[in-house]
C-alpha cells in the first residue's frame, strides 16, 4: 500500500510523493465510463506522459489484480503505476485514485455508435490482433483475465490514425465485465447484471477479442441501435458468429478467425494457443457450433414466442410474474413433453421442481431452480437478481443499500441455487465449483442474525474486493484491512468522543471475514452486551486485533476516544489509588497510539483479581471492626443496665463464696 497522499497548494494531490494529481484538470477524454480521469504529472519525470483515473468509490475496485497488473511492463498496453485512496477536495471525502500511462493519442473508436474507417484485412492483424495477443499472454502468465476488451478500450499511441501503435486501457478501476457493453459479453455475462458479471477466464477476453475485431472491420457496432435484451434475444437465436458477422463481407481467411473466437460454447471457443497458431499460418477449421434443439410449437411468454429452452429460461426470469403463472398453471411443463421433447431438459425441470422443501408450490425459489434447469450456465435469476455464480456476491456488495438485492441474494444462499446448478452441469470451471462450495459454506452465517454476521458476512467473505460499507465510512473508501483503523483515527480526530459506536454490523462482519483470528468470542461479547461498557470493550479488543495483524500504525485520537469509553472499566478496580493509577496509564498509552496496551491496562485480569482479594480481606477487616464498634457502642449505650447486672453477678459470686467457705469450716470443726 502506497503512503497516504499529501495535499499540495495549486489545486493539486500527491501519491506517494511521485505522482502529482491535478484535481482541477479533468480529462473527459480519458474517462472511463463512471471513473473519470484528471491530469497528472510524474515529479521525478516531468516530461513523461501519466494521468490519473478516479474510479466510482461506489463499486469494488479488482484490488486482487492491481498488484499483478503493475508488474505488466507492455508496449500494447496501458502501464498501471500506482494506486492509492486519496483526500479528493472536490467531493470533499477519500476516494481511490489509479496512476496510468497516458496515451500519447486518442481512442480508436471514440464512443459506442461511433463510425470510423474500417480496418482492412491487413492494418487489422497487424495493428490490432497480433499486439493484443502479446497483451493476452502476459496476462495468462499472471494468470489473470483482462476484461476490459472493447474497441472503445483501444487508444492510438500516436498523432498519425493510419500508422500509430494500438494501446490497449485499464481493467482495474471497476469489477470484471462491469464496463462492457453487453454486445462485448458472452450471451451468459450478457444476461446478467453489470454487477454481476463473472471475473471470467482467457475465454471471456477471445470472445470480447472477437466482438472488437468485428466492429473495428465493419467501422461501427453491427448491432447498434439494438437494445440488450434484443442483443441477447438475437445472439440466443442465431448464435454470436452468426449475429455479428452474418451482415459482413468477410475474407475467406478471416471466417475461420471469427468462427473460432465468437463460439457460444466456451469449451469449443478458440484458446490463445490456438489464435496464435492461426496467426503463425496454421488453418484449423473450428468446430460448428451446435445449435439448441427447438421446440416443435413455441411458448408464448409476455408477448413472444420462444422456441428453445435457453430462451424461455430468459423470458421467464425477465417476466417473473407471468413466470410463476406459467409454471403454477402446469402451461410449462405442457410445453416441455409436446413441444420440446427434450428428455435432458424435462427431467431436469422436474428435479428442479423436487429440490426445495417448498412442496407443490412455485415460489422464487423454485421458478429460480426451473431457469437454472432449462439453462445450466452459471447464471443464477431470482425476480431482478441477475447474476453469474461468480458475480453474484460482487452484485450484492454494489446493491448492498437495495433491500430486494438483499433478499434474492439470500434466497440463493438459502436454497442453495449456486449448489443447484453446478450438480446439472458437470462442465463448469473448476474455480466456478469451487465458489459454488463456498456459498454453500456460508449459508449458515446468513441464518444468523448476529453482529458480525448476516448478509454482511456473506458478503465480505464472498467477495475480497469489497470495501467496507459501514456508514462510518460514506465519505471514505476502506478497502482492506489496512485501511480499517486509520480511517477510524481520521473519524476521532473529527469527532472527538462524539462516536455511537466503533464496531458496527458492517465492520464487525468485515473484520470477521478478512482477520486470520478467530474473533467469535468477541462477537458474542458484542451481541451480549447489555450497556455501554459491555459494547466497548470487545469493540476495542477487535479493533486492537486489527490494528496488531495489519501493523497498521499508531492511532492516538482513536485510543482517547476507546479510553473515554473504557472509562467506566475503572468502577470494576475497588481501590481508588489503583483507579487514579489506571486513569492515568490509560491517559499516557491513548497518547502512544496502541490499542492492544490500553486495553492491557484497563482489563487487566491479574490486576482485578488482585484488587479482588485486597477487597475482600479489607471487607471482612472492615465487618470485624464494626461489629467490635457495634459491641462497644452498645456497652456505653447501657453502662447502668450492664453495671447492675454485673454487680448481681458479683453479689451471686461472693454470696457463692461465702456459703462455700462456711460450709467447708463447718465440715472441718466437726472432722477436728
Amino acid at each position: 500500500m502506497a503512503p497516504s497522499m499529501t495535499a499540495y497548494p495549486g489545486g493539486a494531490v500527491v501519491i506517494g510523493d511521485r505522482y502529482q494529481i491535478e484535481f482541477d484538470r479533468p480529462l473527459p477524454e480519458l474517462d472511463d465510463g463512471p471513473s473519470k480521469a484528471f491530469a497528472a504529472t510524474e515529479l521525478r519525470d516531468a516530461k513523461r506522459g501519466v494521468y490519473a483515473l478516479l474510479p466510482d468509490p461506489s463499486l469494488p475496485l479488482r484490488l486482487d489484480a492491481i498488484s499483478s497488473v503493475r508488474r505488466l511492463d507492455n508496449n500494447n498496453s496501458m502501464r498501471l503505476l500506482a494506486w492509492d485512496v486519496v483526500d479528493w477536495p472536490a467531493d470533499r471525502r477519500r476516494r481511490p485514485a489509479i496512476v496510468l500511462e497516458r496515451p500519447h493519442g486518442p481512442r480508436l473508436f471514440p464512443a459506442a455508435d461511433a463510425r470510423i474507417e474500417p480496418f482492412r484485412e491487413e492494418a487489422l492483424l497487424r495493428r490490432v490482433l497480433q499486439p493484443l495477443c502479446l497483451v493476452l499472454a502476459d496476462f495468462a502468465f499472471i494468470s489473470l483475465p483482462h476484461r476490459n476488451i472493447r474497441a472503445e478500450n483501444l487508444y492510438l499511441d500516436g498523432t498519425d490514425p493510419a500508422r500509430a501503435p494500438i494501446m490497449l486501457g485499464e481493467c482495474v478501476s471497476a469489477p470484471a465485465g462491469y464496463l462492457q457493453p453487453v454486445i462485448y459479453e458472452t450471451i451468459e455475462c450478457g444476461m446478467a447484471h453489470p454487477a454481476g458479471r463473472e471475473e471470467g477466464s482467457a475465454a471471456n477476453d477471445l470472445y470480447a477479442l472477437g466482438i472488437t475485431l468485428a466492429v473495428l472491420f465493419a467501422g461501427r457496432n453491427p448491432l447498434a441501435g439494438m437494445s440488450d435484451e434484443e442483443v441477447i434475444e438475437q445472439k440466443l437465436a442465431k448464435g454470436s458468429y452468426a449475429t455479428l458477422v452474418s451482415a459482413l463481407r468477410l475474407p475467406s481467411a478471416m471466417i475461420e478467425l471469427f468462427r473460432g473466437l465468437l463460439n457460444d460454447e466456451e469449451s469449443e471457443r478458440w484458446s490463445l494457443e490456438q489464435l496464435q497458431m492461426w496467426l503463425g499460418g496454421r488453418r484449423t477449421s473450428p468446430k460448428q457450433q451446435v445449435r439448441p434443439s427447438k421446440a416443435a410449437r413455441p411458448l408464448e411468454v409476455a408477448g413472444q414466442t420462444h422456441t428453445t429452452a435457453r430462451s424461455v429460461a430468459e423470458a421467464l426470469s425477465r417476466n417473473w410474474a407471468q413466470g410463476l403463472e406459467l409454471a403454477r398453471s402446469g402451461e410449462l411443463d405442457q410445453w416441455l413433453r409436446r413441444g420440446l421433447s427434450d428428455d435432458g431438459r424435462t427431467e431436469a425441470v422436474n428435479s428442479a421442481k423436487s429440490a426445495g422443501a417448498e412442496g407443490d408450490v412455485v415460489d422464487d425459489a423454485k421458478l429460480a431452480r426451473i431457469c437454472i434447469a432449462l439453462d445450466p450456465v452459471s447464471l443464477v435469476r431470482v425476480r431482478n437478481f441477475r447474476a453469474t455464480i461468480d458475480g453474484a456476491s460482487r452484485l450484492l456488495a454494489v446493491g448492498f443499500a437495495d433491500e430486494t438485492v438483499r433478499e434474492d441474494f439470500a434466497t440463493i444462499l438459502r436454497h442453495n441455487l449456486a449448489g443447484f446448478c453446478t450438480r446439472l452441469n458437470s462442465r463448469l470451471r473448476p474455480d466456478i465449483i469451487r465458489i459454488a462450495a463456498a456459498f454453500e459454506r456460508i449459508g449458515p452465517f446468513v441464518l444468523r442474525d448476529d453482529i458480525g454476521f448476516g448478509l454482511e458476512r456473506a458478503m465480505y467473505a464472498l467477495n475480497p474486493n469489497a470495501p467496507c460499507r459501514s456508514p462510518l465510512f460514506d465519505d471514505d473508501y476502506v478497502a482492506d484491512l489496512t485501511l480499517l483503523v486509520p480511517a477510524l483515527e481520521r473519524l476521532a480526530k473529527t469527532k472527538g468522543a462524539a462516536f455511537d459506536s466503533l464496531v458496527d454490523r458492517h465492520i464487525a462482519a468485515f473484520a470477521a471475514a478478512r482477520l486470520k483470528t478467530n474473533i467469535v468470542p468477541e462477537l458474542r461479547e458484542l451481541r451480549d452486551a447489555k450497556d455501554h461498557f459491555g459494547y466497548a470493550l470487545p469493540a476495542a479488543h477487535i479493533l486492537a486485533i486489527i490494528q496488531a495483524q495489519t501493523a497498521c500504525g499508531a492511532a492516538p485520537a482513536l485510543c482517547g476516544v476507546v479510553a473515554s469509553m473504557l472509562e467506566p472499566a475503572l468502577a470494576r478496580y475497588h481501590n481508588r489509588n489503583t483507579r487514579d493509577d489506571i486513569r492515568a496509564r490509560m491517559q499516557e498509552i491513548a497518547k502512544s497510539g496502541r490499542l492492544d496496551a490500553l486495553i492491557d491496562t484497563v482489563d487487566d485480569k491479574n490486576a482485578l483479581a488482585s484488587d479482588e482479594r485486597e477487597f475482600a480481606r479489607a471487607a471482612a477487616d472492615h465487618a470485624s471492626i464494626v461489629q467490635q464498634i457495634e459491641r462497644l457502642e452498645y456497652e456505653r449505650a447501657n453502662r447502668a443496665v450492664i453495671s447492675r447486672g454485673i454487680s448481681s453477678q458479683v453479689a451471686s459470686l461472693f454470696s457463692g463464696v461465702a456459703a462455700t467457705v462456711a460450709v467447708l469450716v463447718t465440715i472441718l470443726v466437726k472432722l477436728i
